[in-house]
């Protein structure tokens, strides 16, 4: 009998307990991207009876996407119906950095503007099974002076949604939507969304770019590997040549005077990551070479942001050194080095100047240093994932003047 009278009490428990637990898995959104009001509709379909309108910024809750229809099922005021998944979002059109921030961690976060006193913050996120990415203007009080937002379905194991800024004085924002395979540039300001300059078709997912100094844009995908070239016009300059089949899934474009080099994660060695370079006047392929773990590149021709800093030299001719990690290393060390010889041996030594122990927590490094004449006097080092250490020299090509990495032993 006690057993039944606890059994009793606990499902009572459970009972007052349920609708709590339903109201907190239900899903609240509001009404966006639209001039007054949209249709609450019967059916998930356009062309369903219109059951009543909701104004732009209400609330409707039980949120839930209907699969393969673009329409989620909602309730507004108590009445069940179905809105299209572009009319709601997870905060209202008006909102702060905060609340953006909220939704997930951001693709963009820049000032922008005249005297850069405004701030652009692009922001790609999930709900429910729809993938999303708003990026927003703010003045420098924190309010929103204009909003670009875009919509995905959820069924890509890529994200189709990107979002990058680049350009003279990185004055143009790059979207990508990959599900309606077009590429759209905007000039960053107030009135963001009526400041389009140009849209172009173009198919790809896992978006890579670059952007030189005259705004001509560099662009590959995970569908279709080959880059593309896109004047600041928007007009289709050329097509690159496909790489070979097992290199693809590309990730990080690099700009060079007379080449792009394209690193794709999977390359014809050991499927280890691979560079291709392709020629800037028609996308032809120069060649194809084994990328290191660790990359250098001159800041100004990168395509990448830095994430972490750090001052080696400031002595005029003061030289910005972007080092990238490619792939997972440890004990990433910055190095002074000093050259000597033994016979005809070289012998380098070395101090360090910088250790990150354990795993870097960044991908892109801006080095602040000096070239002292034709001898490299810095470098890095690396324990690989095999545990096998590695060090190189950072130092100029005679040939083109890029900058190139030889590996060296340390004693």
């Amino acid at each position: 009998m006690k057993r039944l009278l606890a059994w009793l009490l606990c499902a009572a428990f459970l009972l007052v307990l349920a609708p709590a637990c339903a109201e907190e898995d239900t899903v609240t959104e509001y009404v966006v991207n639209c001039e007054e009001w949209v249709s609450l509709r019967e059916k998930a379909d356009i062309k369903s009876k219109r059951l009543t309108t909701v104004p732009l910024g209400a609330e409707v809750t039980d949120c839930e996407a209907v699969d393969g229809t673009g329409f989620i099922s909602c309730v507004y005021q108590g009445q069940k119906g179905y809105i299209r998944s572009i009319y709601l979002d997870l905060i209202p059109d008006a909102h702060t950095p905060e609340q953006l921030l909220s939704l997930g961690d951001p693709v963009i976060d820049e000032p922008v503007g005249i005297g850069k006193t405004q701030r652009l913050l692009a922001v790609r996120y999930y709900s429910p099974d729809r993938e999303r990415l708003r990026a927003t203007v703010f003045d420098a009080q924190g309010r929103q002076l204009s909003s670009l937002w875009m919509d995905a379905g959820g069924g890509s194991q890529a994200s189709q949604l990107h979002a990058v800024l680049g350009g003279a004085d990185r004055s143009r924002l790059y979207l990508l939507d990959g599900e309606e395979n077009l590429l759209s540039a905007y000039e960053v300001g107030e009135n963001l969304s009526r400041r389009k300059l140009w849209s172009i078709p173009f198919i790809g997912s896992g978006f890579a770019t670059a952007v030189d100094d005259n705004g001509t844009l560099y662009v590959t995908g995970y569908f279709g590997t080959a880059p593309t070239c896109v004047s600041p016009d928007g007009e289709i300059l050329w097509q690159g040549s496909a790489p070979e089949e097992d290199i693809y899934w590309p990730y990080r474009i690099g700009i060079r005077p007379d080449r792009i080099d394209v690193t794709y994660e999977h390359g014809p060695e050991e499927g280890a990551p691979a560079i291709v370079s392709f020629s800037r006047t028609d996308g032809h392929i120069l060649d194809t070479r084994k990328a290191l773990p660790v990359s250098l590149e001159w800041e100004e021709y990168s395509g990448a942001e830095p994430d972490e800093y750090f001052v080696i030299s400031m002595e005029e001719p003061v030289a910005k050194v972007l080092l990238s990690l490619d792939a997972a290393v440890s004990d990433l060390r910055l190095l002074e080095l000093e050259l000597s010889a033994d016979g005809d041996e070289p012998i380098w030594t070395a101090q360090e100047l910088k250790r990150w122990d354990g795993p870097a927590g960044f991908s892109h490094l801006l080095i602040y240093m000096t070239f002292y004449g034709d001898i490299p006097s810095n470098g890095f080092a690396y324990t690989d994932e095999a545990g096998a250490e590695h060090a190189y020299t950072i130092e100029i090509s005679g040939e083109d003047g890029d900058l190139i990495a030889q590996e060296i032993s340390l004693r």
